[in-house]
């Protein structure tokens, strides 16, 4: 028979066990996931389900490999009127010095957008294009703006940034993980289910 001192032992083993794995959630809790390499294509997806998902103010950063420049939606929320998804070119950071370019690239391509200007030189802040944030049309639609502002169709990073809408007001499109913490209890329970499948199915 197994002794008491082998059962205190493989108690506190898990203990410890359940201790380390709170621990790094704590530490991925608030680290988004960054997705790299992405096509065109697959970004489509992901804008499908974070959008219509994050709470105001949250965001979906789009950058490109082949440059370093980066483009945001950004989320706003409403209570008389659909919620908003703003596709937002900012003349600021690394993407400054590809801003006169992307306007002129818009330009060429006749999109409708909103130029928003600082307060005291009025000066160009970011182009706003606003899209309503749970249309089906929306992902496409940004797709189409991407490849207008990069020139391309591979080499993508996404993540996104901000909180998610929470029950009982949720959509019913699917949530992406878009956390690590959340990303790994996916992966955990992805593989929970396929043994049980494999025990009991």
């Amino acid at each position: 028979m197994l002794s008491i001192a082998f059962y205190v032992g493989l108690a506190v083993l898990v203990l410890i066990a359940l201790v380390i794995a709170r621990a790094q959630l704590n530490v991925w809790a608030g680290q988004p996931v960054v997705l790299t390499d992405l096509a065109l294509e697959e970004v489509g997806p992901l804008v499908r389900s974070w959008a219509p998902w994050l709470e105001e103010r949250g965001r979906i950063v789009v950058r490109q490999a082949q440059t370093d420049a980066e483009v945001e939606l950004r989320k706003h929320r409403y209570s008389t009127r659909p919620d908003a998804i703003i596709f937002r070119v900012r003349n600021a950071d690394a993407t400054r010095k590809h801003f006169t370019a992307i306007r002129r690239a818009l330009d060429a391509a006749g999109v409708p957008y909103e130029l928003t200007t600082t307060r005291k030189r009025s000066e160009p802040r970011a182009i706003e294009v606003p899209l309503v944030a749970d249309d089906v049309h929306t992902p496409a639609a940004t797709l189409k703006l991407i490849e207008q502002v990069f020139k391309g169709r591979v080499g993508f990073q996404i993540h996104c940034e901000g909180t998610m809408r929470r029950p009982p007001d949720v959509p019913r499109v699917p949530l992406v993980p878009w956390r690590t913490d959340y990303a790994a209890g996916h992966r955990v329970g992805e593989r929970v289910g396929r043994t049980v499948r494999r025990l009991f199915g």
